[in-house]
């Protein structure tokens, strides 16, 4: 997995402005459940937003690393409690987001 450069990440961002939250973390945290919705709907999607209740073991920080390590993805952006997360589709036909050069 390569790294996105300045220019990609800000290209995300700003797909990502008016996208609504697809999954929601609640108080368990990251179980294996939420995990999985959060793999299909980049699977589905590429670029998604997850919104992370105030009432959460862990707070959005903390869950990036986790994230990144078991769905092989990029945390774009955290703000508040927001996770904005990109994953390039496994397919090069069933890629809908086409990220600017580096």
């Amino acid at each position: 997995m390569t790294a996105l450069s300045a220019k990609q990440k800000k290209y995300l961002k700003g797909m990502g402005h008016g996208l609504k939250s697809i999954v929601q973390v609640g108080y368990k945290g990251l179980t294996e459940a939420v995990v999985s919705q959060i793999d299909q709907a980049l699977k589905d999607h590429e670029l998604i937003k997850i919104r992370v209740g105030n009432n959460s073991e862990q707070g959005p920080k903390e869950m990036t690393s986790t994230l990144v390590e078991s769905l092989s993805c990029h945390v774009v952006q955290t703000i508040g409690g927001v996770i904005l997360v990109y994953r390039e589709a496994e397919e090069p036909e069933d890629r809908v987001i086409k990220l600017p050069r580096a």
